[in-house]
């Protein structure tokens, strides 16, 4: 070996050593409160303007991160439409990528936060505040895990870009925005899913279920295709049925108010790969209105075939495999004069067919003359549990928490480990039985944000210098 090629190794290879207190007293410390400065914008998707393509709240938290950044030493890239924008440290050819995203789902009903969701507060050792675990906690974690190596001198063997992604809740324009301009990185993690990792994600599809309009009353509820309609608004009804109607669902136990010529239901959000958990209110108005007999194919639809059912196995039989089964989530539901729909979120295991599940649910919709509309679709991910990513993450989850019997995992949800090759979502859930993301009261503990912290500058530090991906 040529004496430059020893010196570039031992260049390279330089150990870290890992100061934990210090790690924590400085940098966790100071994570913590840029996370409530970045939770405290309202970055969920809004109005486009000529230079906010996502609304102006999300060019604003995207400025924010970028300014954070700086100030923190980085290189700093700010695409010219705002659409993305990235961190870069070290230099090479190749890019190890961390791709995290900024915006966030609505915060819903406001009343039914203990503390307001852009108004971030610590009760008890945890941290409340939409965004603070999906994705903007964990995103910050990261970029001062990578402050972390860069006051210590570290030097990786490639490039590491921290990605700010921008609609990972909507669209995916923004990372596709990026993929595009950019090129695609050369390997990564999400923080934006669950530990130890996630090797395996079913394919989801945003759809929309379209039919005539209707005069006879009006609904109006829930605000995204991958959460449970929690919230639904019913008008324009005669006084004898708006009657009617709060009396049904009253005796049925729904949660209801009476307002003025409008009911309002309330039910539950949950994630839209986890629909069982949540309460849906747009399809228990439907259901009230087909009891009173009104007769409309968005609500005949809902009454014969949807019901409150969140994967259906009747109509559209059994599917499952490692990455677990098919659900069905409605998160928003609409009918007025103009038109009618429903927006719904299916996700479908690794091993299921996208062309098997939208031919089954084509035939269920034409008795009632419906048609569809695809939103988005995200193809599932797989990635092989013996590959230099997986083995080498997995090693320092084990390392970091001394758990050694935990193994990779397959999810419902859907990361932006699938907008690349080799790519991976890496934390930073530790346990989804408990996990709040996309509900009232989104939370994460400051002991696992903590552990995630450990976890990620290690596992920076490594990936930074991993000889073969």
């Amino acid at each position: 070996m040529a004496n430059e090629e020893l010196l570039e190794q031992e260049y390279f290879n330089q150990p870290i050593e890992f100061n934990d207190q210090l790690l924590k007293d400085k940098y966790f410390t100071e994570a913590i409160e840029k996370i409530k400065a970045i939770v405290s914008i309202p970055s969920f998707s809004g109005s486009a303007t000529k230079d906010a393509p996502y609304g102006g709240a999300v060019k604003e938290v995207l400025h924010y991160a970028l300014n954070l950044a700086k100030s923190l030493g980085f290189k700093t890239y700010c695409d010219p439409e705002n659409k993305y924008g990235y961190v870069e440290y070290g230099q090479g050819a190749e890019i190890f990528a961390i791709l995290g995203h900024l915006d966030v789902v609505p915060p819903g009903n406001l009343d039914e936060w203990k503390v307001p969701p852009f108004k971030p507060e610590i009760i008890n050792n945890i941290l409340y505040g939409r965004g603070v675990l999906d994705d903007k906690g964990p995103t910050i974690i990261n970029l001062y895990c990578l402050k972390y190596l860069k006051d210590h001198n570290y030097q990786p063997k490639r490039r590491i870009r921290l990605i700010f992604g921008l609609t990972e809740e909507t669209s995916w324009d923004s990372i596709k925005t990026y993929m595009a301009k950019e090129g695609t990185p050369t390997f990564g993690y999400t923080p934006d899913g669950l530990f130890p990792l996630t090797y395996a994600e079913k394919g989801i599809i945003n759809i929309d279920i379209n039919g005539p309009g209707y005069d006879a009353v009006k609904i109006l509820g829930g605000n995204a295709y991958n959460v449970t309609c929690s919230t639904t608004t019913i008008s324009d009804l005669t006084a004898e049925n708006l009657d009617k109607f709060y009396q049904i669902a009253l005796d049925k136990g729904y949660r209801i108010e009476k307002q003025d010529k409008e009911i309002i239901i309330h039910g539950k959000p949950a994630h839209g790969s986890k629909p069982n958990e949540g309460i849906n209110a747009g399809l228990r108005a439907l259901l009230v209105l087909k009891e009173l007999g009104f007769d409309h194919p968005l609500i005949n639809f809902v009454a014969d075939v949807l019901q409150e059912d969140t994967v259906l196995i009747e109509h559209f039989g059994q599917y499952d495999d490692e990455s677990g089964g098919f659900t069905f989530n409605v998160g928003i539901i609409e009918i007025n004069e103009q038109f009618s729909r429903l927006s719904c979120n299916i996700r479908f295991p690794v091993l299921t067919k996208q062309a098997v599940i939208l031919n089954k649910l084509q035939t269920l919709l034409a008795p009632y003359h419906l048609t569809t509309a695809i939103e988005h679709y995200d193809k599932p991910l797989y990635m092989a549990l013996d590959s230099p990513l997986v083995t080498k993450l997995m090693t320092i989850y084990k390392t970091v928490t001394q758990d050694q019997t935990a193994k990779p995992i397959a999810i419902g949800g859907g990361t932006y480990a699938r907008s690349m090759p080799n790519c991976v979502a890496f934390g930073a859930i530790f346990d989804d039985s408990i996990s709040t993301e996309h509900q009232y009261n989104e939370a994460i503990s400051l002991k696992d944000l903590w552990q995630s912290m450990l976890i990620y500058v290690r596992a920076i530090s490594s990936l930074g210098n991993l000889d073969h991906i």
